[in-house]
């Protein structure tokens, strides 16, 4: 029963995923690295709330950043949402330039939650999207399935973007 639970919760973020992907202005795509099924996104750059001292503010995006990546990792077999990731990613244009690397943050959303941050394309053109996801911090629980995500995972993602392009 809980295996069918579970895969029932992945096949509703799933659900989420293919709605997010068709929206106007949106490039976006999904591959699978290691244990994981991760869809990427671009969009316009993003604010953000934050607490600190017990006061929310908002922060607007910052004028250097001309996109905003979200990140989502599913569960590769069930397409649950995994919890949060220590996740790093670097952008590389055609030249092989890296414009933009950091960590990128997990994030509480209002449609499902994942990663996502605000980052710098040096133009139209094609990327890669390089992904360095360390295993996770504390072990799963799980009889039936044996423990999993151990593994450090990387992925490298081909991209064709347009940053004035996106909504």
């Amino acid at each position: 029963d809980q295996l069918a639970f579970a895969k029932a919760e992945g096949d509703s973020v799933s659900k989420c995923m293919q709605w997010l992907m068709k929206q106007n202005g949106i490039v976006s795509g999904q591959v699978s690295a290691g244990e994981y099924k991760i869809i990427y996104a671009f969009s316009n750059p993003e604010g953000w709330y934050e607490m600190s001292n017990d006061v929310l503010t908002w922060h607007k995006p910052s004028p250097t950043a001309n996109a905003h990546l979200w990140l989502f990792v599913q569960d590769g077999a069930d397409g649950r949402i995994v919890p949060p990731l220590s996740i790093k990613y670097s952008l590389s244009n055609e030249a092989g330039n890296v414009t933009d690397e950091n960590n990128i943050d997990y994030a509480w959303m209002p449609l499902v939650n994942g990663y996502g941050n605000n980052v710098k394309l040096s133009g139209n053109g094609n990327y890669i999207l390089n992904l360095d996801i360390s295993p996770m911090p504390h072990r799963r629980h799980d009889p039936y399935n044996g423990d999993r995500f151990t593994n450090h995972t990387k992925a490298k993602i081909n991209l064709s973007i347009n940053p004035t392009q996106s909504s």
